[in-house]
């Protein structure tokens, strides 16, 4: 995990976010699209809309959207 944070060091807090949704059986893909970090599906992009944007917030890091 250090290559990752030497990268980004946000790193930890997205992953932290990722692993959440998916132990909830989310669907987690690239927000990019929308504007948002995160999208979250109930069944897969190829099925559904995504039910769920999300923004991360870290303090003192990224406060505001």
């Amino acid at each position: 995990m250090a290559l990752f944070v030497d990268i980004d060091p946000t790193f930890p807090q997205f992953f932290a976010v990722y692993y959440h949704f998916r132990m909830l059986k989310y669907v987690v893909t690239s927000g990019v699209k929308f504007g948002v970090d995160m999208a979250l599906y109930q069944y897969g992009p190829s099925k559904t809309h995504s039910i769920y944007l999300v923004y991360v917030i870290i303090p003192g890091v990224r406060d505001q959207a």
